[in-house]
């Protein structure tokens, strides 16, 4: 499998002095501003970020929409810190634009309630603005309510962002600006409706609606739960994308009838290099509901989560053309109470492909591994495409063994499955069987103990992709081995159900 390393740029601004994650080269452009440092208003500290900041002549700021997550640092010679949010870096960059009123014609500021029309095109600001054209904000960082931004069908060229609101709707807007021109952060009851629009972020956000929109590129959501992402069209160029849905550590959230086109051009030469990795990746997530919807052209996989799942439901999708599987999961992986039913995959080589993997940016290892309460039923595969030399020709593979574990981590000490159901599917004839282990994965309740401090390990030499398999057949002793520690543990639970 890909490494799939999402890239964020996450930055701090303490005189010249940055604190970046790893990011993708494109994604890395930070912005400049020259001059005194404006006023900026935090909440605890309201002035203690403004005056570290006086007198400066020049510092670095980030692009308003690469900070997901507040960072905390060390105010210079003092022993007090400071907490800078996204919302903060809102109020540095919005700094300077005016005050808009109900008519608007120029970028500016959204402080008040009301409706606000916009009667002409804005082109891009640029430069030392950061690209931010309509800050919607209150400038003490107050809950602003109630707000609509009517464009009219007119663009925006440069950014639009939204903090602390409740009852917001922007609709009817091209917005065209910069590489995250649509950021909503630590808001609820919003609505995003009928625009059209580039990649999208919504941070710490709750009852939110994305619906009817036009997106290029991805719609991402963190921390968010309660989401309503309804109806909309999602169609990515050539370039490399993670997800055109992205969802991490939320709960609660629905997404039904999206269009996704992932730009992937069918070569196997393409893979991880063109296009969309998924159609949609759930990460760390509770009670979601994925429906209805229709994937096509990316080169992984339709659907796929990471990290510990628990409670979702997979439904009426169509999924077509991936180069490995329709549904799957591998990153850090853990499933409970996912149900996969009535979905149809075409001209993909695997239906569902659920095996463990990890690595550091996915997290640290679980301690235990479930597949529990799973139900794959009535689903549907047809005309499946060959897979790419080294991953499993099966409809589906489920694997709970750990294969790959990073040099010097320790995977999951213990595996969890059982009351699992795989039913009433209908399979292209010529893919394999299902391939499963343990055998009774489906069938049977089970749990298995493995050494933490004696983690398998694949070779060290040769792709992941490449090795997968081999190494699985050179180690089936170690596989007998972990079957037989599972049937001596089952002997021993029994007395105690």
């Amino acid at each position: 499998m890909p490494d799939k390393n999402f890239r964020r740029i996450f930055a701090a601004i303490f005189l010249g002095t940055f604190l970046t994650w790893p990011a993708r080269s494109a994604d890395s452009k930070n912005r400049y501003y020259t001059g005194q440092a404006p006023t900026v208003y935090t909440s605890p500290n309201q002035n203690l970020l403004s005056r570290s900041l006086q007198n400066v002549p020049e510092y670095a700021l980030p692009d308003i929409n690469s900070l997901v997550h507040p960072v905390t640092a060390a105010l210079p010679n003092s022993d007090q810190t400071v907490t800078v949010k996204p919302a903060d870096l809102g109020l540095i960059l919005s700094n300077g634009l005016p005050t808009l009123g109900p008519q608007v014609s120029t970028c500016g500021s959204i402080v008040s309630a009301g409706t606000y029309v916009l009667t002409q095109d804005l082109p891009s600001r640029g430069g030392d603005s950061g690209g931010l054209c309509i800050s919607i904000q209150t400038i003490d960082g107050s809950t602003l309510p109630d707000v609509t931004l009517d464009c009219q069908g007119h663009s925006i060229s440069s950014d639009v962002a939204a903090y602390y609101t409740t009852g917001l709707t922007i609709t009817n807007c091209n917005i065209t600006g910069g590489q995250l021109p649509v950021t909503i952060g630590y808001s609820q009851d919003y609505t995003l409706t009928h625009n059209t629009f580039g990649q999208s972020l919504s941070i710490n956000c709750n009852g939110g609606t994305v619906a009817d929109n036009t997106i290029t590129g991805f719609y991402q959501q963190v921390q968010s739960s309660h989401m309503q992402i309804d109806d909309n069209n999602i169609v990515n160029g050539p370039e490399w994308g993670i997800a055109g849905i992205d969802s991490e550590n939320g709960s609660a959230n629905m997404f039904s009838g999206n269009h996704i086109d992932g730009g992937w051009d069918g070569s196997a030469d393409d893979y991880d290099k063109v296009g969309l990795d998924d159609g949609f990746n759930i990460r760390w997530e509770n009670g979601d509901q994925v429906t209805d919807n229709t994937i096509n052209n990316v080169w992984d996989t339709g659907i796929e989560t990471v990290g510990a799942i628990r409670n979702l439901t997979i439904s009426g999708n169509q999924i077509d053309h991936t180069q490995v599987s329709a549904i799957g999961g591998w990153w850090s992986s853990s499933w409970n109470g996912v149900t996969i039913a009535n979905n149809t995959a075409n001209d993909v080589p695997t239906f569902l492909n659920f095996f463990y993997s990890q690595d550091q940016e996915h997290g640290p290892a679980p301690k235990t591994l479930a597949f529990e309460n799973v139900k794959v039923l009535n689903n549907t595969l047809t005309n499946a495409r060959p897979p790419l030399p080294g991953f499993p020709n099966t409809s589906v593979n489920v694997n709970l063994v750990p294969w790959y574990i990073q040099t010097g981590e320790n995977g999951p000490s213990t595996i969890l499955y059982g009351n699992n159901q795989l039913s009433g599917n209908n399979f292209d004839s010529s893919v394999p069987a299902p391939l499963l282990n343990p055998p009774d994965v489906f069938t049977k309740r089970g749990i298995t103990f493995l050494q933490r401090n004696a983690p398998l390990r694949p070779p060290t030499s040769g792709s992941k992709q490449a090795l997968k398999l081999k190494w699985l057949q050179r180690h089936n002793h170690l596989l007998d081995k972990l079957q037989q520690r599972l049937h001596t543990a089952l002997a021993k639970r029994k007395g105690l159900r």
